[in-house]
């Protein structure tokens, strides 16, 4: 503690101990709350600060770089902009009130470019479930152009995170459907692409994975969160409860629904109840023989 008192450059231990936002500082400076990358990341460096003796707010725009690389990192927003927090205040000191000093550091960009962006995407039906009652996702067959989409995605991920629900179904499927007498083509290269895929299941009960896996038992937030960290083509995530638990802790980037015109009625939900509203542009959508209709949408940072 007394090493940090002066902002000096400090160590990855503690990096880790005093800049790892939780879930609920992260929904603290949600985006949705009208604050802008500036504010948020702002925020998150005086909650990290904050209990430290002799802070005082403008320190803010003179923390350690690689606090605040750290912390863009969560927040998935560029370091750089912490030169903008306290704009708002200088344009108040012209009216006569006092500002706060803008932001002069130089501040080390380097690890927010590595972020990897988080993919949600499901079939879901026209009110909003992912799977019927009893956990039954056989209640929509895709046409042959929507199966071989999906599959191009399997081939295109990075990384695969699965609930253990999903995970289930998927491992019980798919890595012997090739061998299956009848099999297809698309089911093929699908059953081949999805063996290969490097998968993350997250499960306290499953005890052993194959075909590319790994597994983690603790905190999925902090695990997906040090994912996001590292290097690599985006991910994706499956599993309604997996995926509420990164949506809530503001982790997920991109939605893709993949919407088929039918009603259950009930079932599992592919969005989950959020403590505030998230904004979100909407970059893509397509058509699928049957009605069903693709749109793809970004979280607006």
């Amino acid at each position: 503690m007394e090493r940090l008192r002066g902002f000096p450059e400090i160590g990855r231990d503690e990096l880790a101990r005093f800049f790892t936002l939780t879930p609920a500082d992260v929904a603290f400076v949600d985006p949705g709350r009208g604050r802008g990358p500036a504010d948020r990341l702002g925020l998150a460096v005086a909650s990290c600060m904050l209990p430290w003796p002799g802070f005082v707010p403008d320190k803010v725009l003179s923390a350690p770089p690689v606090a605040v690389a750290r912390l863009a990192e969560q927040l998935g927003v560029d370091p750089a902009g912490l030169r903008s927090y306290g704009r708002r205040a200088k344009i108040a000191h012209r009216l006569g009130f006092r500002a706060v000093p803008v932001c002069t550091c130089e501040i080390d960009t380097r690890k927010a470019g590595t972020m990897r962006k988080l993919i949600f995407g499901m079939n879901l039906s026209l009110d909003g479930y992912i799977a019927a009652p009893g956990d039954d996702l056989g209640w929509g067959v895709p046409s042959d152009e929507l199966f071989q989409w999906w599959s191009d995605r399997v081939g295109a991920t990075g990384l695969a995170l699965y609930g253990r629900k999903l995970w289930e179904t998927m491992s019980s499927h798919w890595p012997t459907a090739d061998q299956q007498p009848g099999a297809t083509p698309a089911e093929i290269e699908y059953a081949r692409r999805w063996r290969d895929m490097p998968k993350v299941v997250f499960s306290s009960t499953t005890s052993t994975v194959d075909w590319n896996t790994r597994l983690v038992t603790g905190d999925a937030v902090t695990e997906i969160t040090r994912l996001k960290a590292e290097d690599g083509d985006p991910m994706d995530i499956g599993g309604a409860t997996l995926a509420a638990a990164a949506m809530r802790a503001g982790l997920i980037d991109e939605y893709v629904l993949v919407t088929a015109p039918a009603l259950l009625g009930g079932g599992t939900p592919f969005f989950t109840a959020l403590d505030s509203w998230v904004n979100l542009n909407l970059v893509e959508t397509r058509t699928f023989p049957g009605g069903v209709i693709l749109t793809r949408y970004e979280t607006r940072r």
